[in-house]
C-alpha cells in the first residue's frame, strides 16, 4: 500500500518537520557551558537566556545583539539550535538572516554528527518528520527507511536495517536547479514489512508538452488537423513533441514564414468542366482555409508571445521585488552599522572612563600596598608585643601556682593556731574555775608562782614568734622554708606548751588536794589577793594568745594577696 505526498513545498514540509521533531525530542534546557574556570563560555548568555525562555523573540533584539551573538551559536546543544530554528526565517538580508543561516547550518551538523550520517542524508531528516504527518491513511510504524538505516522516528535515532515495519519513500520529482523557496517535493510512501525489500521507484520522464510546461513554458500551440493533401505542414515546418520552445518564441514554419496553398493543378484532356469548375473550388475553398490556418497561427504565435511577455514581465517583477528586498537589507544593514558604530562610540568612551578609573584604582592599589607594608610591620611589632604579654603571662601563672601552694600552707597554719586558740579558751575557762575556788587560795598562790614562771616562758617563747613572725615578712622568697621551721618551731612550741599545760594541772590537782590544809591556815584577805592577781595573769595570758592570733591572720591574709 502506497500513498503519496505532494507535489508540496518543500521549505514549508521542512519548517513543518522541524517543528513535528521539536515536539518529539526532550525540551531544550537552559544550561550553558562553563570554562575550566567557572566563568560562562558564552559572551551573550543573557540574550540566549531570553530568547530560549521565550521571554523575547529574534526579531526584538538589536540588529548589533544579534550580530555579537552569532558566534556563540556553535557552543548551543542540538535542542537549542532546534529551539531556534522554529518558525519562519527572517524575509530581509541583514543580521537576522544571517544569524538564523548559521543556526540551521549548526542545526545539521549537529543532527549529522547525532545520527552518524552525511549531511544530505541530514537535510531529508526534517522532510520525513513533515511528509510522515501526511500518511495517517497507512499502518502505523515507528521506523522510516534512510540510506540503508533505519530512523528510530520517537527519538531521532539511527538503528541498523532489519526486518521490522517501516516507511520507505521514493522521489518522484528529479532535482532541478530552482530557488530553495520555489522547491517542490513529490514522494510516494510505502508502508513495508521488511525494509531490506524495498526498491526505490524512479521519476518518470515528461516529454513534449507536459515537460516543457512543468518547468514552466507555455505548451505550444496545437497542431492543425492533417489533410490528405499535399498542402498539409509536414515535419519539418513545425517542432517535435520532443522540443521545447523557448520564452517569446514563435513556432517555426517553412522558409516562406506561412504556408500557402499549393498551386492548382494543371486541366488534364478528357475533364468535363464541372469537374474542373469543383477543383478550382476547392483550391479555392483550400486557398481559403490556408489563410484561416495562418490567421489561425499568428493568433497562436501572438499568444504564445503575450505569454513571453507576461512570463517575462513577472520575473522583472520578481527581479524588482528582488532588487528591493536587498535595497532593504542593505538600509538595515547600514542601519545596524550606524548602530554599531554608535555602540562603538558609546563603547569607547566608556572604555576612556574605564582607563580613567583604572588608573585611579591603581593609584589605590598603591596606596593600599604601602598601607599593607605598615599594617604588616605593625603586625610584626604586635606579634612582639604579644609574645612578651604571653611570657608575662606564663611567668604570672607560675606566680599564681606559688601564692596557691602559700595558701595552702598559710591554711595549715591557721588550722594549727585554730587548736591554739581552743587550747586557750580551755585555759580561760580553768582561770574561770580558779576565781570560784575561793577555799583553794593557798593552793592557788604556790600555783600563782608557777604560772609566772610558765608565764615568762611563754612571753619568751611569743617573743621567739613575733622574731619568726617579722623574718618571714622580710624574706618572702625563703618563705617555704622559713614556714617549715616555723611550723617545726611551733609544734615544739605546741609540744611544750602541751607539757606545760600538763604540769600546770598536776600542780593544779596538787593544789587542790592541799587546798583544804592551806585554807585555815592563811588569812582570807591574802586568799583574795592571791585569786585576783591569779585570774588577772590568766587574763592576760589569754589577751596576748588572742593577739598572736589576730597576727597570724594577719600575715596569712598578707601572704594570700602577695
Amino acid at each position: 500500500m502506497a500513498v503519496e505526498v505532494g507535489p508540496l513545498s518543500e521549505e514549508a514540509l521542512r519548517r513543518s518537520g522541524l517543528r513535528s521533531l521539536f515536539q518529539r525530542l526532550p525540551k531544550a534546557a537552559l544550561s550553558f557551558p562553563k570554562r575550566p574556570n567557572g566563568l560562562p563560555l558564552l559572551l551573550k548568555e543573557g540574550f540566549f537566556e531570553r530568547l530560549l525562555s521565550g521571554q523575547t523573540s529574534l526579531n526584538s533584539f538589536p540588529a548589533s545583539d544579534v550580530s555579537a551573538a552569532q558566534g556563540d551559536l556553535k557552543h548551543l546543544s542540538f535542542e537549542q539550535l532546534l529551539l531556534i530554528c522554529q518558525g519562519d526565517p527572517p524575509s530581509l538580508a541583514g543580521p537576522l538572516a544571517a544569524f538564523w543561516a548559521s543556526a540551521e547550518s549548526l542545526l545539521y551538523e549537529r543532527l549529522s554528527a547525532r545520527l552518524g550520517k552525511t549531511a544530505e542524508e541530514a537535510q531529508l531528516v526534517p522532510l520525513i518528520y513533515g511528509a510522515l504527518q501526511h500518511v495517517s491513511a497507512l499502518p502505523p510504524a515507528e521506523h522510516w527507511l534512510l540510506k540503508g538505516a533505519l530512523l528510530f522516528l520517537p527519538s531521532c535515532e539511527v538503528k541498523p536495517l532489519e526486518e521490522t515495519a517501516a516507511y520507505c519513500h521514493s522521489n518522484l520529482m528529479k532535482a532541478s536547479n530552482v530557488a530553495k523557496e520555489r522547491k517542490k517535493l513529490h514522494w510516494e510512501v510505502q508502508h513495508c514489512e521488511n525494509p531490506k525489500d524495498f526498491k526505490e521507484r524512479q521519476a518518470d520522464r515528461a516529454t513534449g508538452p507536459r515537460r516543457s510546461s512543468a518547468k514552466g513554458y507555455p505548451a505550444p500551440a496545437p497542431k492543425p488537423a492533417a489533410k490528405a493533401d499535399s498542402d498539409a505542414p509536414t515535419e519539418s515546418e513545425y517542432e517535435t513533441d520532443e522540443e521545447e520552445p523557448k520564452p517569446g518564441s514563435r513556432p517555426r514554419v517553412v522558409s516562406a514564414g506561412l504556408a500557402k496553398a499549393a498551386p492548382a493543378p494543371k486541366p488534364e484532356a478528357g475533364v468535363p468542366p464541372a469537374l474542373e469548375q469543383l477543383r478550382k473550388e476547392l483550391a479555392a475553398a483550400k486557398a481559403q482555409a490556408a489563410d484561416a490556418d495562418r490567421v489561425l497561427q499568428e493568433r497562436d504565435a501572438m499568444k504564445a508571445e503575450l505569454a513571453s511577455t507576461k512570463a517575462t514581465e513577472a520575473a522583472v517583477q520578481e527581479e524588482l521585488a528582488r532588487l528591493k528586498e536587498e535595497l532593504d537589507s542593505a538600509q538595515a544593514s547600514q542601519a545596524a552599522l550606524r548602530d554599531e558604530l554608535a555602540s562603538a562610540q558609546g563603547a569607547e568612551a566608556q572604555a576612556a572612563q574605564d582607563r580613567a578609573a583604572c588608573e585611579a584604582a591603581q593609584a589605590e592599589v598603591a596606596s593600599l600596598k604601602e598601607e599593607l607594608a605598615s599594617a604588616k610591620d605593625s603586625e610584626a611589632a604586635a606579634q612582639a608585643e604579644v609574645a612578651k604579654l604571653r611570657e608575662e603571662l606564663e611567668s604570672a601563672k607560675a606566680a599564681e601556682a606559688q601564692a596557691l601552694q602559700d595558701v595552702e600552707a598559710l591554711k595549715e597554719e591557721a588550722a594549727g593556731v585554730q587548736a591554739l586558740q581552743e587550747q586557750v579558751a580551755s585555759m580561760k575557762a580553768e582561770s574561770a574555775a580558779l576565781e570560784a575556788a575561793q577555799a583553794e587560795t593557798a593552793r592557788l598562790g604556790e600555783e600563782l608562782v608557777s604560772a609566772k614562771r610558765s608565764e615568762a616562758a611563754a612571753q619568751e617563747e611569743l617573743a621567739k614568734i613575733r622574731e619568726e613572725l617579722v623574718g618571714a615578712k622580710r624574706s618572702e622568697a625563703q618563705a617555704h622554708q622559713e614556714l617549715a621551721a616555723s611550723e617545726a618551731e611551733k609544734k615544739n612550741a605546741e609540744a611544750a606548751a602541751q607539757e606545760e599545760l600538763a604540769k600546770l594541772r598536776e600542780e593544779l590537782e596538787a593544789q587542790r588536794s592541799e587546798a583544804p590544809a592551806r585554807q585555815e591556815a592563811q588569812a582570807p584577805s591574802v586568799t583574795r589577793l592571791a585569786t585576783q592577781e591569779a585570774v588577772a595573769a590568766a587574763n592576760a595570758a589569754a589577751e596576748e594568745a588572742d593577739r598572736l592570733n589576730a597576727a597570724l591572720r594577719d600575715s596569712m591574709k598578707d601572704r594570700a594577696e602577695a
